[in-house]
């Protein structure tokens, strides 16, 4: 029974994983407009096969990249699970605070290079308009 349970949690837990990383890779790639057509060897690709799905191959590159390593980390979490139970693991105070460290942590991970870039734009997209900002040597 709990080699079901634990081959059942690996997989929904590995596909609910990809779906968002393929969903994700989807909407971002079409609102920041990318064809995959900047991909080493996209360009040798269509010379070669010019109705090619460049697009398509994009995205499941990315699915394919992150396959491994979500499918991995879904059967670790798996069988840690069924080691220690989750409410009994929950109510320990010393491993939920570890948990929000680690959460924490890695969406501020996550975040930080996005949001810089933004930032960045802002900024520096002010600053070709004439009313920009100056670096730290006043240029």
């Amino acid at each position: 029974m709990w080699l079901a349970g634990l081959g059942l949690t690996a997989f929904l837990g590995g596909e609910l994983g990809l779906l968002t990383a393929c969903g994700l890779a989807l909407i971002m790639s079409r609102y920041f407009h990318l064809s995959g057509i900047n991909r080493p060897f996209a360009k040798s690709l269509i010379f070669i096969q010019p109705d090619l799905d460049v697009f398509g191959l994009f995205i499941s590159g990315i699915f394919i990249s992150a396959s491994g390593a979500v499918m991995d980390l879904a059967m670790d979490i798996a069988a840690s699970m069924h080691e220690i139970p989750l409410l009994l693991m929950l109510n320990s105070t010393n491993v939920a605070s570890d948990i929000l460290i680690t959460l924490v942590g890695s969406f501020g991970l996550v975040t930080v290079a996005p949001f810089s870039a933004f930032i960045g734009a802002f900024l520096y997209s002010r600053g070709r308009d004439g009313e920009g900002t100056e670096d730290v040597e006043g240029r």
